[in-house]
Order: structure tokens, then C-alpha cells, then sequence
């Protein structure tokens, strides 16, 4: 990929396009095609300087997302953390429950007797 960019950069660098054309002398170009010359280098350069930002943006989302991803299962862990801390919570008041229940029946029981 550098060796295109490379190649993109040498054939728009306006000094080494006429370094190769040495027989052609430089009062052939017209004004016109220095121009669009120049325009073209131009638009090249923001296209490359676009694309960089561009790559730019896509790696911060990319990691943004990652990031979001990571925080994601982290809440499904805790959430499967606190159902199981629910499910013990909720065993231990039933049994709380059925001890006390047993206590006053033994206790009414005792009063009987």
C-alpha cells in the first residue's frame, strides 16, 4: 500500500513530472495545465489527509466500542452475581421463615403442655 501512495505521490510532484520529460521543454505546458496540475495535487492531498482522519475516527470507534462491549459483560456478570446473591438471599429467608414458624409451633406446643 505505501508503494502506491508512493507512486500517486511521484507522478503528481509536479518537479519530477518534468524531470521526466526532459526532451519536452517547460514553456509547453500552458497555464492552464499548470493549474489543474496544482488543483489535482491539492484534491489529492485533502483526499489523503481525509482518509487519515478518517482512520483516525474508525480506531477511536473501534475502541469506543470495545470499551462498550467490555462494560457490557461486565453488567451482565454483575447481574448474574446479584440473581445468584438473590436466590441465596431469598433461600435463607425461606428458611428463616420455616425456623420460626416451626419455633411457634413448638413454643404453643410447650404452653400446652
Amino acid at each position: 500500500m505505501e508503494a502506491l501512495i508512493d507512486d500517486d505521490i511521484c507522478i503528481l510532484d509536479h518537479e519530477k513530472a518534468h524531470r521526466r520529460d526532459t526532451v519536452t521543454p517547460v514553456s509547453i505546458y500552458s497555464d492552464e495545465s499548470v493549474a489543474s496540475h496544482f488543483a489535482l495535487v491539492t484534491a489529492y492531498e485533502d483526499i489523503k489527509k481525509r482518509l487519515k482522519d478518517s482512520e483516525k475516527e474508525n480506531s477511536f470507534l473501534k475502541k469506543r466500542i470495545r470499551f462498550l462491549e467490555e462494560k457490557l459483560l461486565g453488567a451482565r456478570k454483575d447481574e448474574e452475581t446479584s440473581s445468584v446473591g438473590r436466590e441465596q438471599v431469598n433461600k435463607a429467608y425461606h428458611a428463616y421463615r420455616e425456623v420460626c414458624i416451626d419455633r411457634d409451633n413448638l413454643k404453643s406446643k410447650l404452653d400446652k403442655i
